[in-house]
């Protein structure tokens, strides 16, 4: 009994997992930034991460099919987006307000869903996108005359349009992959990209130093890992009930940002805390499986 468990809670504690790395790589990602353009960031990361997955099974390159290339690269060149829109909205704002922001990922994810996995939302699901939007709205700080909604904040958005397309993209697209392989050419093919990118747009080579060598370290091994173990437990739950534990990325962003030193205006702490409350309605509501009473579902998601 204990056995089957384990593995019934193995794929959701690994994606609660990858959002706590997700958490911490805000801050990563900007102190690797101070030694290293943007594109060569997501460049190191993602290198550091194929290597990893390769040297763990090389043989793995051998048996990569079409379809897994195929999806690979669409997730990739999706993931590259996303990570790329960070990294230069990091060199702008403070980790934890970038983090809240782009965590409006988790309500998109629902809707997104509709075209893609034909799963409807619910009235839940359109009430939490619209929350999230008052939140960023008051996170910019639309609602006291002095609007402040930057760049940054723009590219943030982005991030989290490309984050919740590569979460439903891989729901739909490991139903029928191996979910090594499809790592293996996600991180791949996503360092290739950011390559390409900071040759054309003729990005300085980063400088060589201890701390962007322990921060593309500690961003690719930990790469290597979540991409894998998203491939893997997202074959075993729905996009939804994965969004649910991706919902505590920002939470784990914003405390690690202010225990680094950053400080959130008022109104950014607002802001973060209705975003966070417009997540966790969202994801709630879809996580919900059939024949399972709301109020016994909250029990055993704060479990």
């Amino acid at each position: 009994m204990r056995r089957t468990s384990i593995s019934t809670l193995m794929p959701h504690i690994l994606l609660a997992g990858v959002a706590l790395f997700w958490g911490s790589t805000f801050l990563l990602t900007k102190l690797a930034g101070e030694s290293a353009g943007p594109f060569g960031v997501v460049a190191l990361r993602f290198v550091v991460a194929s290597l990893a997955l390769a040297a763990l099974r090389p043989a793995a390159l051998l048996f990569i099919r079409r379809e897994e290339l195929l999806a690979g690269l669409l997730l990739a060149a999706i993931a590259f987006t996303g990570y790329a829109a960070q990294s230069i909205a990091l060199q702008e704002a403070p980790s934890a307000r970038v983090a809240f922001v782009a965590s409006l990922y988790v309500p998109l994810v629902p809707i997104l869903a509709l075209p893609l996995l034909r799963e409807a939302p619910g009235a839940k699901a359109m009430m939490a996108a619209g929350l999230a939007v008052l939140g960023v709205g008051v996170l910019s700080g639309a609602f006291g005359g002095d609007l402040v909604f930057g760049p940054a904040d723009g590219l943030s958005l982005l991030s989290a349009l490309a984050i919740a397309s590569e979460v439903v993209v891989l729901s739909r697209v490991v139903r029928h992959a191996d979910p090594y392989r499809l790592a293996l050419v996600v991180a791949g093919a996503t360092g290739l990209f950011a390559i390409l990118a900071a040759a054309g747009s003729g990005e300085a080579l980063p400088g060589a130093n201890g701390s962007l060598l322990v921060a593309a370290g500690l961003l690719g091994l930990g790469t290597a890992a979540a991409q894998l173990a998203m491939a893997w437990a997202q074959k075993r739950v729905r996009a939804a009930q994965a969004a649910l534990l991706y919902a505590t990325e920002p939470v784990f962003a914003g405390v690690i940002g202010v225990l680094a030193g950053e400080a959130l205006a008022p109104n950014e702490g607002v802001g973060a805390a209705i975003i966070v409350g417009a997540i966790v309605l969202g994801s709630v509501r879809l996580a919900l499986p059939k024949g399972v009473r709301p109020r016994a579902r909250l029990r055993s998601a704060r479990a």
